[in-house]
């Protein structure tokens, strides 16, 4: 690097003070709108997925080869080799899930039991626990929605007949008493999912204590769920276990924040464009103003190549300040979101939305190292995609017309 051109460049700047700050605050502003932008709709989708999976099977999920495609009693798994894997930050909880039917005298509903260990499962992990307004799930009893028990014409305390597949494949049934009634606001959830204790369960469906339909992990935000999924497989035999992670397990979920991500990427595009603009239309009436100069420049020796350089500094120059300035202004911004975030009930709530509990409308905001090294490089490569016209107009002046103002 020609530290003298960059010394040059920097002393150019300074001589149109006011152009400068105007580009410098426009980059920094878009800048700062990038990183609010893609860190609150990071923080959305973190809550989307967390909603999805506390309410299914896990970020990443352990279970018999082709069980996550077509679920069967028959089918389980040693839930010891899993559970003595090494796990740093990750969550592993055994789970019981099977289809079956919840009846009473008042008449039947179809249901999802998921058997489940009260000691380890935590609202954090399970979104019936979230939504448990009154009562607990203790052994021989069962968590049941507040939809379901209305149908059903059920409180905490009377009995509820559940039918399901064993360990055979034979339809059992088993009379459990309502320990609880939840309420998540999920139409799904609420009506049809019954939890059950994963001991009891195990007895009835004739599993051992150490059987499972599956092991489900949760896995903190700063961990990427796909390389921690080829861990598991590396560490797991591929005949007897079959790692999927929430893309798999959550594919609506996973297809609609795809598609969101890919808009959010056209929007920062389209403010990259616009970035691009205000430096190409600053550094081309520099160039214009100073065609003189770079014909003097020219004529005393400097190269065309130099004098492209010079003026790609400036372009540089411009768009790290602005980067700079952009941070500072994001900033306090980011910290707020992220440490208290911003409650949007009051704006949103309708009657169509209330009693949803299960989405969380706290505006937060995330970003990982990845997504802040994707901004910084996508607005040094605008900077200087943005340059290249004014630098090339520069070199290509006449030295002898331009000193003499033609």
């Amino acid at each position: 690097m020609n530290w003298s051109l960059l010394v040059i460049a920097s002393r150019n700047l300074s001589r149109n003070k006011r152009r400068s700050a105007v580009v410098a605050i426009s980059v920094a502003i878009g800048v700062a709108v990038s990183i609010i932008l893609l860190g609150t709709r990071q923080s959305a989708y973190d809550r989307m997925i967390d909603a999805g999976v506390k309410g299914s099977y896990g970020t990443v999920t352990v279970a018999s080869p082709g069980y996550m495609r077509d679920p069967n009693s028959k089918m389980r798994i040693n839930i010891q080799p899993v559970l003595k894997l090494p796990l740093n930050q990750i969550i592993a909880i055994p789970r019981i899930t099977t289809p079956g039917m919840a009846q009473t005298a008042q008449g039947s509903v179809g249901m999802q039991l998921f058997a489940i260990d009260p000691s380890k499962e935590s609202p954090a992990t399970n979104l019936g626990l979230f939504g448990l307004k009154q009562g607990k799930l203790e052994d021989k009893k069962a968590l049941v929605g507040d939809t379901m028990a209305s149908r059903l014409g059920v409180t905490i305390g009377d009995p509820l007949v559940l039918s399901f597949a064993d360990g055979k494949g034979d339809i059992t049934n088993s009379v459990s008493e309502i320990g609880g009634i939840f309420h998540t606001g999920s139409p799904e959830m609420d009506e049809h999912v019954v939890l059950t204790t994963l001991a009891s369960t195990q007895a009835i469906m004739g599993y051992s204590g150490d059987e499972a339909s599956l092991v489900a992990f949760f896995t903190p935000h700063s961990i990427d769920n796909s390389s921690f999924a080829k861990s598991l497989k590396k560490s797991l035999s591929e005949s007897e276990y079959e790692v999927t992670t929430w893309h798999q397990t959550l594919p609506e979920l996973y297809q609609a924040i795809t598609i969101d991500t890919s808009l959010q990427r056209l929007l920062c595009g389209f403010a990259g464009v616009i970035i691009g603009i205000g430096i190409l239309n600053a550094m081309l009436l520099s160039v214009i103003e100073r065609r003189r100069e770079f014909g003097v420049v020219l004529a005393v020796g400097m190269t065309p190549r130099e004098l492209i350089g010079l003026v790609s500094f400036e372009a540089l120059l411009l768009g790290f300040v602005g980067l700079a300035l952009g941070a500072v202004i994001a900033a306090p911004i980011y910290y707020y979101l992220a440490q208290y975030g911003f409650d949007l009930t009051p704006y949103i709530a309708s009657e169509d939305t209330k009693g949803i509990d299960f989405v969380d409308t706290v505006l937060g905001c995330r970003l990982t190292m990845t997504q802040i090294t994707a901004v910084s490089l996508f607005l040094i490569l605008t900077t200087i995609i943005a340059s290249i016209f004014p630098a090339r107009k520069a070199a290509n002046t006449e030295p002898i017309a331009a000193i003499n103002g033609r």
